[in-house]
């Protein structure tokens, strides 16, 4: 019952910020354990068991109710990337400015829509001070699979202005994509995927990457930056 109490709560915080709080698994037991300390009791739930009868029982209709609060949960993602592909060049000038006013070598560090933007101003203009791009929950190969890409046509390599790119993703997150095996020439610019367990579903795990407790997320930071 300490489960489903958290899982209120939570949904209360999110109806009332209009947003997912970002919020990783282990936080999420660490409350749990903290309501299950302060009753004196076990964490009592029906388990595996239960869900297996659930899902033989229709359990399945569930998910599919849920679809619709799943993809209502999405669309201001989604209204953002179109806004994004439509007017994304200002977005592009402003991180330009930004590394251009940094004089050592700079490692850019992007989430969601950031990921396409970062990589786009990276197709197009040669940044030499930019020596490593790290994009979170991303959707840019989806967008070059789709001929979507404004800078990059589908079909097209990326260019040598790309530096080293590591792409993380969540495989819960159905708004992150791999980029490995994607784009072609795979010889000329590296695209390494690394999966990360946020253990969280979904949509709050598109926000829980950089979630405050996340040792997983870090940890696999902490391996890829130079």
């Amino acid at each position: 019952m300490a489960r489903a109490f958290v899982a209120q709560c939570l949904h209360e915080a999110d109806r009332r910020w209009e947003q997912d709080f970002p919020l990783e698994g282990d936080t999420r037991d660490e409350l749990v354990a903290a309501i299950v300390s302060a009753l004196g009791g076990m964490d009592r739930g029906f388990g595996n068991v239960a869900f297996e009868l659930l899902m033989r029982g229709g359990g399945s209709r569930v998910v599919d109710r849920r679809r619709a609060a799943w993809s209502e949960a999405a669309a201001p993602m989604a209204g953002d990337v179109l806004l994004y592909l439509t007017r994304g060049s200002g977005l592009r000038d402003f991180i330009a400015d930004r590394i251009a006013a940094i004089d050592t070598p700079v490692v850019v560090l992007a989430h969601s829509l950031g990921g396409i933007a970062a990589l786009e101003l990276l197709i197009e203009r040669s940044l030499s001070n930019v020596e490593q791009l790290v994009t979170v929950g991303s959707q840019a190969p989806l967008l070059y699979e789709l001929n979507a890409l404004p800078t990059l046509p589908y079909g097209r390599p990326l260019p040598t202005s790309v530096p080293d790119w590591v792409n993380i993703y969540d495989p819960r997150d159905l708004l992150a994509y791999v980029g490995s095996g994607v784009f072609p020439d795979p010889e000329r610019v590296r695209v390494r995927d690394l999966a990360v367990n946020n253990r969280a579903p979904f949509p709050r795990v598109h926000s829980s990457y950089f979630a405050k407790k996340n040792k997983r997320f870090y940890g696999l930071l902490n391996q890829v930056l130079p």
